[in-house]
Parts: C-alpha cells; sequence; structure tokens
C-alpha cells in the first residue's frame, strides 16, 4: 500500500450535488416514518428510549384513524 496525501483522498470522495443534497435534507415525512415502522420487527427498538417498533406501530394506526 502506497502512502498518500489525505487531500489527494478527500477528492476522490463522491459528493452530492446541491438538488440531490436538498432531497435528502429535508424533513421526515409522515409516509417515509410508516414505511420504516413497517419494515421492522415489533421486538426491535429503532431508538434509544426503549419504545420498540410495536409501540410505535399503534400509535401510527391510531393517528391514521384520526386522520381520515
Amino acid at each position: 500500500v502506497e502512502d498518500c496525501e489525505i487531500s489527494q483522498m478527500v477528492t476522490e470522495i463522491p459528493h452530492l450535488n446541491d438538488e440531490e443534497a436538498e432531497r435528502i435534507e429535508g424533513e421526515i415525512t409522515l409516509n417515509e416514518a410508516s414505511m420504516a415502522l413497517r419494515n421492522k420487527k415489533h421486538s426491535k427498538s429503532p431508538g434509544t428510549d426503549g419504545f420498540n417498533a410495536e409501540f410505535f406501530k399503534v400509535f401510527l394506526e391510531q393517528n391514521r384513524r384520526v386522520s381520515s
């Protein structure tokens, strides 16, 4: 392995263009959150608060009923 300058390595890393960066930097939509929860196993906790995915799925369904 050859030694190389860090600056050379950094220039070779792909970067997002402004349009791509804007698209992924926006707020998370309810649809995106519900898709992520649907794909999560019931017993798994998506965060550090200890609430598992099943807990959030119950409230997601209640929110949909109230919003309809």
